[in-house]
């Protein structure tokens, strides 16, 4: 099994997966969160402006994928919610970092498309539990 598990590809940057995954690894981390006093930083990216290019908006949502896979680290999730955003999970990170990342996909992003819409974010830390996990006592 863990020869297996190993010789799988593991590609550098973020993972993008689909919603459902999303979910299960948000839950994941909620779980390992209940024994840590690491927080989870939820956000969403919001492109707005070309809503009647869909062609367009395709095409800069694709973009905006690429960036965030690019320039986010390893262990943080992408999923794409709708035609104008994009969800993402940063593990160990508080609000503060979160601005600190998106200001860097944001310069990142207008490198690739420097006119026509605007890109947002939006942030919510998540912590569970009251500190560290403590076994149940007997």
């Amino acid at each position: 099994l863990k020869n297996e598990l190993l010789e799988g590809i593991d590609t550098p940057g973020a993972l993008v997966c689909d919603r459902v995954v999303f979910g299960e690894l948000f839950r994941l981390e909620q779980r390992s969160l209940e024994r840590t006093e690491s927080t989870i930083t939820l956000g969403v990216a919001m492109l707005s402006g070309l809503e009647k290019s869909p062609w367009q908006l395709d095409a800069a949502m694709t973009g905006l994928i690429n960036v965030m896979v690019a320039r986010l680290r390893r262990g943080d999730v992408i999923t794409r919610l709708n035609a104008t955003q994009v969800a993402f999970l940063l593990p160990h990170a508080t609000e503060s970092d979160a601005s600190i990342v998106a200001d860097r996909l944001k310069r990142s992003f207008y490198l690739q498309f420097p006119a026509g819409c605007t890109l947002t974010f939006a942030f919510t830390a998540v912590s569970v539990g009251n500190g560290p996990w403590k076994p149940p006592q007997q």
